[in-house]
Parts: C-alpha cells; sequence; structure tokens
C-alpha cells in the first residue's frame, strides 16, 4: 500500500448515519470538515443513500453495512477494503459507536447511544420493544468485542461520560466529552395551516414513539386535569410527531378516554416546521426518560419556550442555566397535570437560552491530532 508524506490519512466510518440524529451528526461534521485546512486527505465510508458532498480533501467510499452486513464490515470487510483502496490508515475515526478490527492504527469512536448504557431490561417478545432490547442487552457484548482501552471516546455529555466510564470500565482520561452543535432553522415566516388554533393552549412533544419516550404519562395526565378542571383542560391541544398507527396503544388508550380532539398527531415535521411550533406554542412536554443529548430541549429553550420536562440527568445537563425549565418524575401523573395546568396559568415567556460555546468539533479535531 501506498503511504502519504506530509498528509495524514483519516478513515472515517458513517454508514450506520443514515437518518435522524446519526445523520445530523455526520453532516455537523461534514459541515465542520470542510472550514478545517485540507491537510489531511479523509476517506469517509458512507452507505449509498448518504450525502457527499464535494470537498478537496475527501474521498467517499459507499459501502452497504445493513443488518447482518454490518457485522461483515467490522470484523472482515474493513479491513479488504481497505486493501482494495490501496491506501495506509493512519487514524480511524468512527460515528458508529464501535470501532472496527484494524488495530494497526489508532481508533477513535464518536459514542452516541444511550440504551447500552442503561440497565433497563426490554421484553424480546414483544415488537415494541424488540429493537430496545438488542441494543439494551446484546449490543453492549457486540461493543467489548470492537473497542479497547487504549481507543479516544468521544461522547455528547458529562453525565453519559459517567456512565460509559462504569459500564465498560474506561479510563476517564480517554473519554472526552463533545456537545453537538446546537443550530437554529430558520422558521417558516408563513405559519400555513396552522395547527395551533386560537383560544387553545398548545403543548408540543416532538419525539418518536419508542416506549421511553413515555407518551402515556401526558394522555394520564390531561384526563386527570379532565377530570378537575374540564373546562381548562378542554383548552388544550398536545401536539406529537407521531403517525397514526404508529403507537396503536396510545390511540386507543386516547380514544377510551374521550381525548381525540385534545391529541393530534402530525407525523415527523422538517425543522423548519419545527422551528415554528417552538416560536408559537405555549410550552413544550418532554417526558422521555431515555435521552443522549434531549436536543428539543435546547431548541425550544433557544426561542424562550417553557418546557416541562422529565426529572432526568439529560435534561438538567442540557437546560442547564435555563429559566423556563420544570421537571417531573417520569411516572408522576399528578405532577405532570400540575406542571401543564400551572403552564396554562402563566402563559409566559423566557430570556433565549444561548448554551456556552465549546468549539465542539475543534475538539474533536484536536484529538485527531
Amino acid at each position: 500500500m501506498r503511504t502519504t508524506n506530509s498528509k495524514m490519512n483519516i478513515f472515517v466510518l458513517a454508514t450506520a448515519s443514515r437518518a435522524s440524529g446519526a445523520l445530523s451528526i455526520y453532516l455537523q461534521f461534514i459541515e465542520a470538515l470542510s472550514e478545517q485546512p485540507a491537510t489531511n486527505h479523509y476517506y469517509i465510508f458512507v452507505d449509498p443513500s448518504m450525502p457527499q458532498p464535494a470537498l478537496p480533501n475527501v474521498r467517499y467510499v459507499a459501502v452497504d453495512t445493513r443488518g447482518a452486513r454490518r457485522v461483515w464490515f467490522d470484523f472482515w470487510g474493513f479491513k479488504r477494503i481497505v486493501k482494495q483502496i490501496n491506501v495506509v490508515p493512519q487514524i480511524i475515526l468512527s460515528f458508529q459507536n464501535t470501532g472496527v478490527r484494524y488495530p494497526q492504527v489508532p481508533q477513535t469512536v464518536y459514542f452516541h447511544n444511550i440504551l447500552p448504557l442503561h440497565g433497563q431490561l426490554w421484553n424480546p417478545f414483544r415488537k415494541a420493544t424488540r429493537t430496545l432490547f438488542f441494543y439494551g442487552s446484546l449490543y453492549p457484548h457486540y461493543i467489548r468485542m470492537l473497542i479497547n482501552k487504549r481507543m479516544n471516546i468521544v461522547v455528547q455529555a458529562n453525565f453519559i461520560k459517567s456512565m460509559f466510564v462504569d459500564k465498560f470500565k474506561f479510563s476517564p482520561e480517554r473519554v472526552h466529552v463533545m456537545c453537538p452543535s446546537i443550530g437554529k432553522t430558520e422558521p417558516k415566516e408563513e405559519f400555513g395551516a396552522s395547527p395551533f388554533v386560537p383560544e387553545t393552549f398548545n403543548l408540543i412533544y416532538p419525539a418518536s414513539g419508542f416506549d421511553y419516550k413515555n407518551h402515556q404519562i401526558l394522555v394520564n395526565a390531561l384526563d386527570k386535569l379532565m377530570r378537575t378542571e374540564r373546562e381548562k383542560a378542554q383548552q388544550i391541544v398536545l401536539h406529537l410527531t407521531l403517525e397514526r398507527g404508529e403507537n396503536k396503544p396510545l390511540e386507543q388508550r386516547i380514544a377510551e378516554l374521550g381525548l381525540t380532539d385534545n391529541v393530534l398527531f402530525h407525523g415527523q415535521v422538517p425543522s423548519s416546521v419545527l422551528s415554528t411550533w417552538y416560536q408559537h406554542a405555549h410550552a413544550l412536554v418532554f417526558p422521555s426518560w431515555l435521552e443522549t443529548l434531549g436536543l428539543p430541549l435546547v431548541e425550544a429553550a433557544s426561542y424562550g419556550l417553557p418546557i416541562i420536562a422529565s426529572d432526568e440527568a439529560y435534561a438538567h445537563e442540557a437546560l442547564d442555566g435555563y429559566e423556563g425549565g420544570e421537571y417531573v418524575a417520569k411516572d408522576d401523573v399528578t405532577g405532570w397535570k400540575n406542571a401543564i395546568e400551572r403552564r396554562c396559568n402563566m402563559r409566559i415567556r423566557y430570556p433565549l437560552f444561548k448554551p456556552e460555546e465549546n468549539n465542539s468539533w475543534d475538539i474533536l479535531f484536536n484529538i485527531l491530532q
């Protein structure tokens, strides 16, 4: 294989960064890389479906690692492709929560999955929790096979660093905290056919349908408020980013309680629409009890939106210093009901939240030197 005299060959693994937060991290990395001096060569392994912006010092290598192909890639495929490329890696950066079987060179792993660090046991026989069972119970063993204590690990928050160090018995000095960049998407100038009807109190909860997102507590809290303050509760509309049919037990419960008019299902919404929601909603409710960063919390706070969040470490770290945050135990129906009622009565905004910048991508590029 050939080597480069003055420039390092940095191999970046991002084939699993196809959607959601993983894709956002990949795109942030590409943007940060475009601003770096072209002092190194980057070989970026991506899924064929992913964006591949042209950069002068970057070569993309398209590889499909979906399903069992990921195992082949991590243990054998990467090494085989490196031979085909005929370039010697000098550093490997992985955005895939694990390294690869290539012990000859230093590796840095960007770890962004909270499930393997948490002790929650999931039912493998329920369709809704089968994926969670895999990541919570089986994936930690896979991670152990592909990380070693010579690697650098990058995580998104201090509480995740503590959990990673404890779970995998890593040296704290080799685990680095790097908060993702929080960008503001410009809201749509015209709100269009607004889902926020006048004379209503609009709560928003942008989240997927996983069990730990805890939508049920909000429905139960609305039901409890309906029983005690019916006139006020009837003015509340909860806006969810779930598709109809995505969480059928939740929909059934909503219908049984007579809350169909109070809970709206919008499906996934573009970031520009979500930014408009942050501007016009009355409060963000976020009862999830398992997150890495809780990005919607920081985004909503940047608009001064009141927030009711689960009393969990991720929420406290994300909103540290923000005046508009309120915390309720994840399973406290009465607490959620009372917090929602208070927000209905207050109807205020807070000073815009601007988290302290830590030049996070510079931290990563410094680790790679």
